[in-house]
Parts: structure tokens; sequence; C-alpha cells
């Protein structure tokens, strides 16, 4: 090769390699080496997870026990499934949830706090190929896992007796939508202490400010102002499943949550820009 032709004119005679490097040798193509990548990420996430099954337990259990609740309470209250009309969802279904938009940040923020995100980069690790492996796993397996266990709960007249499959297509796209918007959210944390709790209160501050604002009387055009943020999204879509309901569909809400996926991503990158300037030049103004 050119290399070692380089090398050898600067040897003497006597001690020249005569061993050239191989002509066929090519880089790998980027979808090639992107596509393992991808794998070998999600085989360390299901590795991780199966060395602790209580952390992803602690993501299955809430949301079932919920529907369990709300399905004893019309049990209780209004005479068993045939009185389900969607009413106790919007109520008491956001807590079900919550936990795993939690777990989401605290997961990303402990590799980051840890630098253990910035040794694999380091180690050629491609940012595609570990923000796309957590969605997969993420949004993608559990939750459709997640969905999928809601679905059977819902067989007892839940969401007004609506059918099986809408529902674990509602469930499932807010997965899709929520996912990327708590990846956006650790954007503005430092260590995963606090943001495990500071989640917690975003969340518990939307669902406030959808009962107060009583988005699901609001105007179509508010509403989908107000599905920009997946927790309002989907507590307007349980609304949709009432019968006095005259909003945007149900239907309508899972597009939305899904199509404004990319917002989510471009906020992410454009709010490390601008931390990565601010922390830039405040580093440039007070060390020199």
């Amino acid at each position: 090769g050119n290399t070692t032709s380089n090398l050898n004119d600067l040897l003497p005679d006597n001690e020249r390699c005569t061993i050239a490097a191989p002509s066929d040798m090519k880089p790998r193509p980027y979808s090639e080496t992107l596509m393992t990548q991808i794998q070998l990420m999600l085989w360390k996430r299901i590795t991780e997870t199966k060395k602790q099954p209580m952390e992803i337990a602690k993501i299955f259990v809430p949301p079932v026990f919920i529907f369990l609740l709300i399905i004893s309470m019309y049990a209780v209250f209004m005479g068993g499934a045939s009185g389900s009309d969607g009413s106790i969802e919007v109520f008491l279904l956001p807590f079900g949830f919550w936990i795993f938009a939690q777990k989401v940040v605290v997961y990303i923020m402990f590799e980051k706090y840890n630098r253990l995100h910035e040794a694999m980069k380091m180690m050629g690790l491609k940012d595609a190929a570990y923000w796309i492996s957590y969605f997969l796993f993420d949004a993608v397996f559990v939750g459709f896992i997640v969905s999928m266990l809601c679905m059977i709960c819902s067989t007892y007249g839940l969401f007004n007796h609506a059918n099986l499959a809408g529902i674990f297509g509602f469930l499932w796209c807010f997965f899709f939508s929520v996912t990327p918007f708590s990846y956006f959210l650790t954007t503005f944390f430092d260590s995963p202490q606090s943001s495990g709790q500071i989640t917690i209160g975003i969340l518990l501050g939307f669902y406030v400010i959808y009962m107060a604002l009583s988005i699901e009387t609001a105007s179509e055009g508010l509403q989908t102002m107000y599905c920009l943020f997946p927790p309002l999204a989907f507590q307007l879509g349980c609304a949709s499943y009432q019968d006095g309901y005259s909003g945007i569909d149900t239907g309508g809400i899972c597009g939305m949550m899904v199509r404004y996926i990319h917002i989510y991503c471009v906020q992410s990158l454009c709010t490390l820009y601008v931390l990565y300037v601010h922390y830039t030049v405040y580093y440039a103004i007070y060390t020199f």
C-alpha cells in the first residue's frame, strides 16, 4: 500500500518491510456498523434487565394494579362492568404510567452521571445506535408488553366497552410518545436522584393542568396544542372514550402522539446545543 511504500523510503535497504497491507480491506458500511451496535446495545439492556427483575416489575405492576382498581370501583359503585362509562379512567390511569417515565429518565441519568454513555462513545458507539436501541427497548418492547397486559385487563369493559385492539393501539402510541419525551427531560438534569423526583413533580403538574383547564371541553385547536405533551394527550385520549365527549377522537390523538416524536428529538438536540454553548462560554470566561 502507499503507507508501506512511504515508510520503506525512510529505511535502509536491508531493513525495508516487504509485507504490504491487504488491498481488499475496506471500512464497514455505516448501516452495517449501526445495526451491529444497536444489536449489542439491545443485548446490554436485556442482560441488565435479567439481572434486576424487580426493576422491570416496578414498570409492569403499577398500571395493572390501577386497571384492577378501576375494575373494582366499577363493580362496587356502578354495578359491575356494565356500568363502565370511561369516567374513572381519565382520573386514575395516569398514576399507573408515571413510574415508566420516571424509570426511563433515571436510567438515562444514571449512565450520564457515571459517564457510561461518554465511555461508550469513546469506544466508538454512535449516538444514533444508543438512542435507537433504547427507544426500541423502552417504547417497542416494554411498551408492547405493558399495553398487552392492560388490554387484557380491559376485557372487563373498561374505556366504555371500547374495542380491545383500539385500546391496545392507544396505550402503545402513548409509550411511543412518552419515551422520547422522557429522553428530552434528561437534558435538564444533573443527577439520577433529583431527576426521578422532579420527573414525578412534572407529571403531577401536567395532571393538575389538565384538571384545572378542563381540556376535554376545549376547542380542537387548543386540544391539538395540548397533545404536544404526552401526559396531557394521554388523559385527553382516556376522556375521548366517554359518551359526552366531542373533541378530537382517539385515532386523531394517537396520530398526533406518534407524529410529534420528532419534535422531542429536535428539542433535545437544541437543548444540548444551548447547554454546550453555555458551559463553553462559562468555562472560557471564568477559567481564563
